[in-house]
């Protein structure tokens, strides 16, 4: 047996590609936010999805992967940029079953205006049947924020604006 056969037998094997399948995921789902693919952001969430950004809008956490859809389109689109500075992942993985603990640093610009928001993340994520991992949770704590403070109401008004001069693409074959 060469070591490469030995080694792809191992359980350890499974996890590292399981944790770079997970980081991948968190990260992805940030970043096509950030480059504005918004109708990618829906094969990162499981069907029942649960979202939780109380700590900096406030309400009660909700949940499904059209209402997260719907709601990051009343407000991605209203920034010039964003930037989802994601770190220090702290991964258990368990089965089919991934629970991990980050930092994230979000910064929010419209024109020479910017908003910083630094907190934690909570996700956790499910291995579904076709064997992709997907987010269950996102659960996000403000720790600090710096800079204009109204930059993020600013963005919900531009986004509404942005939404009625741009119909969305159905067809999700076509934003691949």
């Amino acid at each position: 047996m060469t070591m490469v056969e030995s080694f792809s037998n191992n359980s350890s094997l499974q996890y590292m590609l399981d944790r770079s399948a997970v980081e991948e995921v968190i990260s992805g789902f940030a970043l096509v936010q950030d480059v504005k693919k918004f109708m990618l952001v829906e094969k990162f969430l499981s069907e029942d999805v649960v979202f939780d950004y109380v700590s900096v809008f406030g309400g009660e956490p909700f949940s499904g992967r059209t209402n997260i859809f719907e709601w990051i389109l009343t407000r991605i689109p209203g920034y010039d940029a964003t930037q989802h500075l994601i770190s220090n992942f702290q991964i258990t993985i368990e089965g089919r079953f991934a629970r991990v603990r980050s930092h994230v640093r979000a910064t929010l610009v419209i024109d020479d205006s910017s908003c910083i928001i630094g907190g934690h993340y909570l996700h956790e994520l499910h291995k579904e049947g076709d064997g992709r991992w997907r987010i269950t949770l996102l659960r996000f704590t403000k720790l600090y924020s710096e800079g204009d403070a109204a930059v993020p109401v600013a963005a919900a008004t531009r986004a509404a604006a942005w939404l009625a001069d741009n119909p969305l693409v159905t067809d999700q074959e076509a934003w691949l």
